[in-house]
């Protein structure tokens, strides 16, 4: 079984997502509301049946867009948008084997997301 989805903004950076305090992290009120509304998305998405996804080991595929793929490291947005993708399609992130991460070039900004069973990923594609 396949996932696949398109989030139609992007996550802000991990710098503008989370904060220190006193020692301790904690994520900002835009990550907190860039991650409710890409749930929404993931959850809306999502045609399996609740649980579906929880212990399986998956391969993920996010591919990032904005005007120019020089605007931002990729890196910087990948911790925010997993974390949405596993509260929304309800399975802990330690089962991610393997990621596969792109940005390209679009007039429109977002986040295409693909998760997909572990055992059906061919290795020489990764």
């Amino acid at each position: 079984m396949n996932f696949t989805t398109f989030i139609p903004t992007l996550p802000p950076t991990t710098n503008h997502a989370y904060g220190l305090r006193g020692g301790r992290m904690y994520m900002t009120a835009e990550g907190k509301a860039w991650k409710a509304g890409a749930q929404l998305v993931v959850q809306a998405a999502n045609r399996q049946p609740e649980g579906f996804w929880r212990n399986k080991h998956l391969h993920v595929s996010l591919i990032f867009f904005d005007k120019t793929v020089f605007y931002f490291d990729v890196d910087g947005r990948v911790k925010l948008t997993l974390d949405a993708l596993a509260d929304g399609l309800g399975f802990d992130d330690r089962y991610v084997l393997s990621m596969q991460i792109e940005k390209q070039a679009s007039p429109i900004p977002g986040v295409s997301i693909f998760v997909t069973d572990h055992a059906q990923v061919d290795k020489e594609e990764l």
